[in-house]
């Protein structure tokens, strides 16, 4: 079952319990050989969606900026959105501080979880929205990470080759350092929560992979 890279939650519950470590890659500190022998799956990458913009760095650079900016209002947002031209009407951009609160919760005013692909163009509007607003250390921290989510956009199509992995997978870690230093401006040392790092596994993953990344959601994958 772990040769063939699939394996259950009920699975990967009873092989922690019998053999007492998590069957990751994380589980196996500092033995390669045991990691190249079980390859085990490496989910964080897989769920890149969900660490940065359900609860992660992303939706908490957001509260951040629209709590302090006065340029980040609902009737700026709409403005903004109103100017925009979508395919159809459905994929117009909700307003930002209810869409922020069905990722955080799920389940708000009879809304359910929006896709993974919604999510995104979501978050690329709100990029270019944020964009036009004056510098400030909250902005600049919050434009960062949207850098980020931008990157890994462009790097399931600009990435064709080994070394174009490489080349790109250097360009993320770097804009990655870039909004670790923008964050620690903006808010201090102590602010990054426990999924911070999750994002930098993310782009390790991603160029151990060869360039393979997923937009979804984890019931996106298992009932699709």
């Amino acid at each position: 079952e772990w040769m063939a890279r699939r394996v259950t939650k009920t699975s990967l519950k009873e092989s922690r319990q019998a053999i007492g470590y998590s069957p990751t890659i994380h589980g196996v500190w500092g033995c390669q050989q045991i990691v190249d022998i079980l390859r085990p799956t490496e989910p964080i990458v897989c769920d890149w969606v969900h660490n940065l913009v359900q609860e992660g760095l992303w939706t908490r650079e957001c509260n951040a900026y629209l709590a302090v900016s006065d340029e980040a209002s609902e009737e700026s947002f709409r403005e903004f959105v109103d100017m925009l031209e979508f395919p159809k009407q459905a994929e117009r951009p909700k307003p930002i501080r209810a869409f922020i609160k069905v990722l955080e919760q799920g389940w708000v005013g009879g809304h359910t979880r929006p896709t993974a692909t919604e999510v995104l163009t979501f978050v690329s509007v709100v990029y270019f929205w944020v964009s036009q607003h004056t510098a400030s250390p909250y902005r600049d921290a919050f434009l960062s990470i949207c850098e980020i989510v931008a990157l890994l956009q462009s790097a399931k199509f600009d990435t064709r080759s080994d070394a174009e992995v490489r080349r790109f997978g250097q360009k993320m870690l770097n804009s990655y350092g870039d909004y670790v230093r923008k964050s620690i401006a903006a808010h201090g040392e102590k602010w990054m929560p426990a999924k911070g790092h999750w994002t930098w596994h993310t782009i390790l993953q991603w160029m151990r992979n060869g360039g393979v990344l997923l937009d979804t959601f984890v019931v996106e994958r298992l009932h699709r």
